[in-house]
């Protein structure tokens, strides 16, 4: 009778307890890849890719494909949409827009919510894509880019806001 009563025990316990619990944390993370937008050409406030910076885009492309990314996000200018745009063009993924003046924790952690065991690319700016590094880090890490700063990827590992593992690429 004990044994019964164990195994119905086992039973009611494999019911109860969500799926998710049985995966292993890796697929509770979300990755979040940062960028800043490819070379530019010109000068105002919403210049485009040049030469070099179409290219960076296309490795860009390249350099992601080992990843299953869900969303792709970008401020809407020129220079980051066509950064995103290679990257978008082989995932067959639309590109969302986000302002980044606005509310950034609560933009993250959207993000991280709504895509456990997904990664997640976003291009920003020089002086954005560290302000979201450090948010999602918890601490302070990132100064802003230099102006001729491109090609440095950041790649985020995180279960919760705040707590992430951060590896430095290029592209």
């Amino acid at each position: 009778m004990k044994r019964s009563s164990f195994l119905l025990f086992v039973i009611s316990l494999i019911l109860v307890t969500p799926l998710s619990a049985f995966q292993n944390q890796d697929s509770l993370s979300t990755t979040i890849i940062l960028v800043r937008h490819a070379e530019k050409e010109g000068t105002g406030r919403d210049p485009v890719l040049s030469k070099m910076g179409m290219k960076r885009a296309e490795n860009l492309s390249r350099k992601l494909a080992e990843y299953s990314l869900a969303e792709i996000y970008s401020t809407p200018f020129k220079r980051t949409m066509n950064t995103a745009k290679p990257t978008a063009d082989a995932f067959d993924l639309e590109i969302n827009e986000y302002m980044p003046r606005e509310e950034m924790s609560d933009f993250i952690q959207g993000i991280i919510e709504e895509n456990r065991g997904k990664a997640v690319l976003i291009v920003g700016h020089s002086n954005t894509t560290p302000g979201l590094v450090n948010l999602l880090m918890g601490e302070k890490r990132l100064d802003d880019l230099e102006e001729d700063q491109y090609g440095d990827l950041f790649i985020i590992s995180l279960s919760e806001l705040g707590e992430g593992k951060l590896i430095l690429g290029s592209f």
